[in-house]
């Protein structure tokens, strides 16, 4: 993993051998073995907290969970802008919770998770706008009519 933080240039070794930050944020090159651990954890990560939050029984529960959408789309020109609006202030948000977790260690003998917050841009594609079921997609309250149908 340091050999990756160095190549992408997030860590640099001094000459007294000794490793600086260059850059908080890691962001892996794309399709290496490295990017596609990464894709899988994010995945990873959003789904079991929606599966989480679908599970609970109370709210208070339920974990953190927001999305911000436009709500007439943007203009494509306006997507760079919005790209470097989220990495300046995105960035320096994720900067503080990286500062708060820091200073918040859990103790020697108490109980550790795993625990982080993802930050992310999406920008949907002509794919996104297609109807699930013009690929014979269906959702289980569909598929439960179907089969009651066919049974009948």
């Amino acid at each position: 993993m340091l050999d990756e933080l160095i190549s992408v240039g997030a860590v640099r070794r001094l000459e007294s051998g000794l490793l600086r930050l260059e850059n908080r944020a890691y962001i892996p090159d794309a399709l290496t073995d490295v990017s596609l651990n990464r894709l899988s954890t994010v995945v990873s990560n959003v789904v079991e907290t929606l599966d989480h939050n679908i599970r609970v029984q109370r709210e208070e529960d339920a974990r953190f969970e927001r999305t911000v959408a436009a709500d007439h789309g943007l203009a494509a020109r306006q997507i760079p802008k919005l790209s470097l609006f989220l990495e300046e202030r995105g960035g320096k948000f994720l900067e503080e919770l990286d500062a708060w977790m820091a200073s918040n260690p859990a103790g020697a003998d108490e109980e550790r998770l795993g625990v982080g917050v993802g930050v992310y841009l999406y920008v949907e594609n002509e794919a996104d706008r297609l109807d699930p079921t013009e690929f014979g997609l269906r959702s289980p309250h569909q598929l439960d009519q179907i089969n009651s149908n066919v049974s009948r």
